[in-house]
């Protein structure tokens, strides 16, 4: 709780005792960059947890630690938080790691419908096929880029109403 207060009074003297990692977390669900920033400086892991390695899970299991369902790159691409997103692509955070649902932060930048998170998540070498990010967005806009970066083609039920989807008819007309 003392974080969390730390974090909405926006006052980095108050941070020096906090785990790192913990800080980076919270500093992405409360939208504060700077404290992003400093939990990076500080040693928090930018990968931390990702889920292909599953081996590893079990021995975590066996001393009974609750591991993270994502990673910080999962949390902030799922809050549509972009500039979170570029600070970890640019300290190291994996664009293609695993959630342990096996979804990858572009999965869920596209599911929220974050243009500005997909484009920086591609840039960094986002496989635009893993986890199918195109079958889950509801933005013409993101569907084009994902298909402009080599996606397979969704079932598009889900977009030919949204705005920009002419866009992505002309698209398709050039495609043929």
């Amino acid at each position: 709780m003392e974080l969390r207060k730390a974090l909405i009074k926006n006052d980095p003297s108050l941070l020096d005792s906090f785990d790192p990692q913990e800080l980076l977390l919270l500093a992405i669900d409360f939208r504060r960059l700077w404290a992003v920033e400093l939990a990076l400086r500080r040693g928090a892991n930018p990968n931390w947890f990702d889920w292909r390695h599953r081996g590893a899970t079990s021995v975590f299991q066996k001393l009974e630690v609750k591991l993270p369902e994502e990673t910080p790159l999962h949390r902030a691409a799922r809050r549509c938080f972009p500039e979170a997103v570029e600070l970890l692509l640019r300290h190291g955070a994996d664009p293609n790691a695993l959630d342990k649902d096996g979804q990858t932060p572009l999965y869920y930048a596209a599911y929220y419908n974050c243009l500005p998170a997909v484009e920086l998540l591609l840039k960094y070498g986002a496989d635009p096929n893993v986890g199918n990010p195109a079958e889950v967005t509801t933005s013409a806009d993101v569907l084009l880029l994902l298909l402009k970066h080599g996606a397979e083609m969704p079932d598009l039920r889900n977009i030919v109403c949204s705005p920009g989807a002419e866009k992505l008819a002309e698209h398709m007309d050039d495609r043929h």
